[in-house]
């Protein structure tokens, strides 16, 4: 999934309730997915900042958490960079560029901090929250291996 924002806000919503039933978490741990910045992108071109969004989760009877910033496990999502030098002379004449996935964990039981009514046993969103009320102004991402894990 790609996201862009440019001074708004924009949320991306991953429906978990498309079958008509909500899914029961209270048997993992974490939440992870894998974010890049994207190489070259007019957006990400004039920072060179870590970028930055929030994260949370809907229940099934519409509860909602309060927004986790990726920013507190360890920054945000790292800038592009350039491979240049004679150990990346399959670049080519010309350096070229590389986005580096990271992989973000948010500990599950972090989304009922400041919410304890959210139900783990029944969520239906994941939902994605980008904008300066949420982290960076602006920037484009990739996001990627969205899943719940035990460990």
């Amino acid at each position: 999934m790609l996201s862009s924002w440019n001074g708004t806000t924009y949320s991306y919503s991953l429906d978990l309730n498309a079958s008509g039933t909500s899914v029961n978490l209270t048997g993992y741990a974490y939440l992870s997915f894998r974010a890049c910045q994207m190489t070259q992108h007019a957006l990400n071109i004039d920072s060179d900042d870590d970028l930055t969004f929030s994260v949370r989760l809907e229940d099934g009877a519409g509860a909602m958490s309060d927004a986790i910033g990726i920013g507190v496990y360890g920054g945000g999502i790292q800038d592009t960079f350039q491979r240049i030098g004679s150990n990346f002379s399959e670049c080519g004449a010309t350096p070229g560029w590389a986005s580096d996935f990271e992989v973000v964990r948010i500990r599950l039981t972090d989304f009922t901090h400041d919410n304890p009514s959210l139900d783990l046993s029944n969520i239906a969103a994941i939902r994605f929250d980008f904008g300066s009320d949420f982290g960076s102004s602006k920037g484009r991402i990739a996001l990627d291996e969205i899943e719940i894990t035990s460990d």
